[in-house]
């Protein structure tokens, strides 16, 4: 465990975008063990919205199965929606700040959205993980490999715990 109580990542990770993300799922997934009540519902939702940012985003499901200490089917009932997440939220998780977001909304690379059925102003999952990871790049280009990221797949609208 790192000093911000996640695991390294697995060794098959190379790239400082797969390490910021996976460092990302794995402090949503303790906030999901740590929480009670109505915040688990909330944390469980949370991390179902990063799992499929994370896959949109690049990251195999095998990647984040083991990275989570899951099976693979777990990642795979866990995924399908790309939904909203609150800049402090995601801000809290990813280990940034809510400044780092509004630079990203300012040069276009996500879009403020919302307010979803539970109420939700801000960006979809997937474009907060692909900007994250682009941020990771630029901070570290000797350790990366990659291009620009831009998320990708269809916009799932509601998830039906959201209802």
């Amino acid at each position: 465990m790192t000093a911000h109580g996640v695991s390294e990542p697995p060794p098959s990770l190379v790239t400082a975008e797969q390490r910021v993300i996976v460092e990302l799922l794995q402090r949503a997934a303790l906030a999901e063990t740590q929480s009670q009540g109505p915040d688990l519902r909330v944390a469980f939702r949370i991390t179902r919205y990063l799992i499929e940012g994370a896959i949109r985003s690049g990251l195999a499901s095998a990647v984040i199965a083991d990275a989570l200490g899951v099976k693979p089917d777990t990642v795979r009932s866990r995924r399908g929606i790309d939904g909203l997440l609150g800049a402090e939220v995601f801000a809290r998780l990813a280990d940034i700040t809510e400044g780092d977001i509004e630079r990203w909304r300012a040069a276009g690379q996500i879009e403020r959205l919302g307010p979803d059925l539970g109420g939700t102003i801000g960006y979809r999952a997937s474009s907060l993980i692909a900007a994250r990871m682009n941020l990771a790049a630029s901070q570290n280009p000797q350790a990366s490999h990659s291009r620009l990221l831009v998320a990708r797949g269809p916009i799932v609208e509601l998830d039906p715990l959201d209802a």
